[in-house]
């Protein structure tokens, strides 16, 4: 921890959960907050919002900036991560600490609000004040653009890793750890959005990707050892969507109680669950919150507004088309191959829908059959949006979209063109196309060796640290992809390789 003299010190710093991802750290003068999104306007087109409700501490934080020096940490422009409704109000004198990303999407952001920012770069402590010392680990590749923070005091030390799957870097962090926190539940579109399966087959995927999210918090605590484990992050909540989203039932937006019996079967129990508001210590809540039932969600709904009713935003094919081949004009000269074609369609006839070619960067007549494709289904609003200044990124995580994929097999390439904004496109293709080929030595339980690819073709994740599995299977450390070590290291769902080879069998 940070090397401050001074027993007033230790005891004038405290932390204070604001609820989801924002943490509040305080000594009797300064601040630093995280992530504060305390806005009722919820996140992402109003699909999103907090749970708990934590609305009713905007006003406190905003008269805290406002008597107090202080940083506001924002890990990445999620959203939920980055609450512009709330930092329009704060003090003018905040000074934003964010990660030094490649994009410059965060610092545009900042620079709207007017606030100055400082930069931190990955891995290297910065010196805030006498009694505060922050640490960024950043997550910078591809769609992926995120950081965890360790935060150090004298009276305690704070790794708060929120969203960001950095768990092959875990070794890197300073022991010891007073706070741990980390995502344990679900924040994306698949397998929720996705046409393919049917409920029991979706119920099964997302029960597999929470459990893959749960082994992970549950690795990261018996690496880490931290005094305790602060779950947050998630899950939120969405009103405005079918009921079982919220509930957490057959998806993978699981509340705390799973989280719970999950670790105490892995005899974790060091668990705190502070509700927004409450002052983090050994005192803290040790009882999860459970999930909202359809009254909790009623009530919810009373004193929010529903965003995306409101919407009223007039749709042009036209002017989808326009965007669409701004992007492909960014990677024209870029070499890559899509196994499938991308169709955006807002309806049943011939004219309601658009068909992608990546591989040869224009927009096609739609083939008679395609047997490769991926589907987004939407009504005109959603893609309406598309064609303006939001971030698509932010659109899709509206899960107000149905997707179909045939085959039902990832790609890199479709989602990176999805999910990119048009400024950080390009260079996300590159990142992901020179992902290292450099080559490790790795060993099963069985005593057969295998030569593999040491980076993760997803995301660039170190397999160095990954795990295998009895039955041959080698799991990524960051968002649990599966290769199979006998069939020359094939994802499962055949996307991409580690291009394993066997090169001797031990004794």
């Amino acid at each position: 921890m940070a090397n401050t003299t001074g027993t007033d010190m230790q005891q004038a710093v405290s932390l204070k959960f604001l609820g989801h991802n924002g943490f509040l750290v305080e000594s009797s003068t300064e601040y630093l907050a995280t992530d504060p999104w305390l806005t009722e306007n919820g996140a992402f087109h109003g699909s999103w919002f907090q749970y708990p409700k934590n609305h009713h501490l905007q006003a406190e934080f905003i008269e805290i900036s406002q008597r107090k020096k202080g940083w506001i940490y924002i890990s990445h422009e999620h959203q939920d991560h980055f609450d512009v409704d709330t930092l329009s109000k704060i003090g003018r004198d905040a000074v934003f600490v964010i990660p030094r990303f490649r994009d410059d999407a965060l610092r545009s952001e900042i620079d709207k609000l007017g606030f100055q920012y400082i930069e931190l770069l990955d891995g290297r402590p910065s010196l805030m004040s006498a009694w505060l010392t922050l640490t960024c680990f950043v997550s910078d590749i591809g769609v992926n653009h995120d950081s965890a923070l360790l935060i150090e005091t004298p009276a305690f030390s704070f790794f708060n890793q929120n969203d960001c799957k950095i768990f092959d870097r875990l070794d890197q962090l300073p022991r010891p750890i007073t706070y741990y926190s980390v995502q344990f539940s679900g924040a994306t579109w698949h397998p929720v959005c996705y046409e393919n399966y049917s409920e029991s087959e979706r119920a099964e995927l997302s029960k597999e990707k929470a459990i893959k999210k749960l082994d992970n918090v549950v690795g990261a605590m018996q690496r880490l050892k931290p005094r305790f484990f602060i779950p947050a992050a998630g899950p939120a909540i969405f009103p405005f969507l079918p009921l079982s989203l919220s509930c957490g039932v057959g998806n993978i937006f699981i509340h705390q109680p799973e989280l719970h019996q999950y670790l105490l079967g892995a005899n974790i129990e060091n668990i705190l669950y502070p509700r927004p508001g409450d002052e983090i210590n050994e005192l803290t809540a040790r009882e999860p919150i459970a999930p909202p039932g359809e009254r909790d969600i009623l009530d919810y709904r009373k004193n929010i507004p529903d965003r995306w009713e409101g919407l009223a935003i007039d749709f042009s094919k036209e002017r989808l088309i326009d965007e669409i081949n701004n992007r492909l004009d960014q990677i024209w000269d870029l070499e890559f191959q899509c196994e499938s074609l991308l169709v955006l369609a807002w309806g049943d006839g011939e004219d309601d829908s658009i068909c992608i070619d990546l591989s040869e960067k224009s927009i096609i007549d739609p083939p008679g059959s395609m047997p490769a494709f991926w589907r987004i289904t939407a009504d005109r609003k959603y893609f309406a949006l598309m064609c303006g200044r939001d971030r698509w990124q932010n659109i899709h995580l509206s899960l107000r979209a149905k997707l179909y994929r045939a085959p039902d097999r990832f790609d890199n390439i479709i989602n990176i063109f999805l999910l990119s904004d048009v400024s950080n496109l390009r260079d996300s293709i590159l990142q992901t196309l020179a992902i290292p080929k450099e080559r490790i030595t790795i060993s099963r339980g069985s005593g057969m060796r295998y030569e593999i690819n040491r980076y993760c073709p997803h995301q660039g994740a170190d397999l160095s640290c990954a795990t295998i599995t009895e039955d041959g299977k080698l799991i990524c450390p960051r968002h649990g992809w599966a290769f199979s070590l006998e069939d020359d290291g094939k994802a499962l769902d055949g996307s991409c390789s580690l291009e394993a080879k066997i090169i001797e069998l031990e004794g």
